[in-house]
């Protein structure tokens, strides 16, 4: 059905195969070049980055040819599918014969409401069966709990997210189940050969999923095995380095220093911004004695005759100016 299988540069698309792309994805061929070409001047002898077609998807180009055009689907549904697609080729995950049979597979097994395809382990077996891939069921319940919760529509999976999850699976082909062919029939003496019956009547996909799960749960418990070569040498206590700690410690300690004087500072800056004044050291305990009324009987006269105050100097001052003009008055 496609003449080309991959883009022939990674990262760029000639216009004949952004036509196999589209094809892929169910539009129709020429769907690209109609509608950049409303927008600017097409230049059809020069490949096309895929930034610039990322580009393209974020300026809204195609948002008349994707909305609810051949899928129902809105342009935001089919732009999420387009950008997962461009990925796939990006990383030859999938070709494009390989894109739209993963297409087809998602449409057979989608509900009919078109919100998704229901989130049914049997279900989605059957769809990955159709792209030609497969994947333990063990290993599909992890990941769908993992990535459920990003799902846009809760219990069901959209195509673009389909797609994300078809990353985890491996080739249907590429897989050799163990004890697929069970040889029967006579000896060289005239006596059958013993069939285990359990193996000959469970189906291959039962045997296929067996195997899958066995070889997920021992990736999943294999945390390595340690080997000691000498036993004398495992008794001795182990070196420990400590250069590289008292290196560590001694930069975050100058770090640190220099750290708390900036915030002293940027501290000091706030308390003149608000107050106006700073204290280079906080009273913690005043002196209250100050405010204490003195006790006459302890006081002890003085034989000084100057004032011994500011205000008794002025009281001074009133008295002799006040005398002198009694004086003169007379």
């Amino acid at each position: 059905m496609f003449h080309l299988k991959y883009p022939r540069r990674r990262g760029f698309f000639t216009w004949d195969e952004l036509r196999c792309l589209a094809r892929s994805l169910g539009f129709q061929s020429h769907v690209f070049e109609k509608y950049v070409g409303m927008r600017e001047q097409l230049d059809t002898t020069k490949a096309v980055s895929s930034e610039t077609i990322l580009s393209w998807i974020e300026y809204n180009y195609f948002h008349k040819a994707f909305h609810q055009t051949f899928n129902h689907h809105t342009a935001d549904w089919n732009e999420c599918v387009l950008k997962n697609s461009i990925k796939m080729l990006y990383y030859h995950i999938a070709s494009f014969e390989e894109l739209l049979n993963m297409r087809i597979a998602y449409q057979v097994h989608e509900a009919g409401d078109m919100k998704g395809m229901i989130l049914d382990n049997d279900t989605l077996l059957r769809a990955i069966k159709m792209c030609g891939r497969t994947i333990a069921p063990l290993k599909l319940q992890h990941r769908l709990k993992h990535m459920q919760d990003a799902f846009e529509e809760k219990g069901r999976i959209q195509l673009y997210e389909f797609l994300d999850l078809l990353l985890w699976c491996e080739l249907y082909d590429a897989i050799i189940v163990d004890g697929q062919d069970l040889e029967g029939g006579k000896e060289d003496v005239d006596f059958y050969k013993l069939v285990d019956f359990e193996d000959l009547l469970t189906p291959f996909d039962v045997k296929l999923a067996n195997q899958l799960n066995d070889k997920y749960l021992a990736e999943e418990w294999d945390f390595g095995k340690e080997i000691i070569v000498d036993r004398k040498l495992s008794r001795m206590d182990a070196p420990v380095k400590t250069e590289s700690r008292k290196e560590q410690v001694k930069r975050q300690k100058d770090h640190y220093q220099h750290l708390k004087s900036q915030v002293s500072e940027s501290q000091k800056s706030v308390y003149n911004a608000k107050a106006g004044y700073v204290r280079p050291r906080p009273i913690s305990a005043p002196d209250l004695t100050m405010y204490e009324k003195p006790d006459p009987s302890m006081i002890v006269a003085s034989r000084d005759v100057r004032p011994q105050s500011v205000y008794a100097h002025f009281d001074q001052l009133l008295k002799n100016r006040s005398a002198k003009e009694s004086a003169g008055s007379y």
